[in-house]
């Protein structure tokens, strides 16, 4: 029996019937996912994804190719960087990756100057870039267990410690 072929059919039908029934938002936490399917990318009108708690270890590349999205909740999977595409989700209002194993953002995260909230805490960051200066809209920040040299908030707010 090929239990591949049987996982990957029924995840498609899953992601479709979900999809269709929220209106533009798909939850798929707490599924123990480790790739999504290939036609994943069709979903392109998505304005909410949920993809926590899962064992990705890799971005499906289809999350790239959705324009629309507003929040993208990655958090709580085995993923060890973000990819420079991270950048062409300038819609993007949330934006949740923490509890992976991410050592560093791209330069590119500050191409999201909609995002009001960011959770990259509980990672392995060393550094933060300064492009993240240009994300002007952000109000919330989580930051912590990570493994900085120095402290990020001179360079997120201007303070001293």
């Amino acid at each position: 029996m090929d239990f591949d072929y049987i996982y990957q059919t029924l995840t498609k039908r899953f992601i479709s019937e979900a999809y269709i029934s929220n209106e533009g938002m798909l939850n798929l936490s707490c599924m123990k996912l480790r790739h999504l399917p290939e036609e994943f990318h069709t979903l392109s009108t998505l304005v909410y994804l949920n993809l926590s708690h899962n064992l990705l270890e890799e971005y499906p590349e289809g999350i790239f190719h959705m324009p629309n999205l507003v929040y993208l909740n990655l958090g709580h999977n085995k993923l060890e960087k973000l990819p420079p595409q991270i950048g062409n989700l300038t819609r993007l209002r949330f934006l949740g990756l923490g509890h992976n194993q991410i050592t560093a953002l791209p330069p590119e995260i500050g191409n999201l100057n909609r995002l009001t909230r960011l959770h990259v805490d509980n990672n392995r960051l060393t550094e933060f870039p300064s492009q993240i200066n240009n994300l002007t809209k952000l109000a919330y920040v989580n930051l912590g267990n990570n493994q900085f040299s120095e402290s990020p908030t001179e360079r997120l707010f201007g303070c001293h410690s």
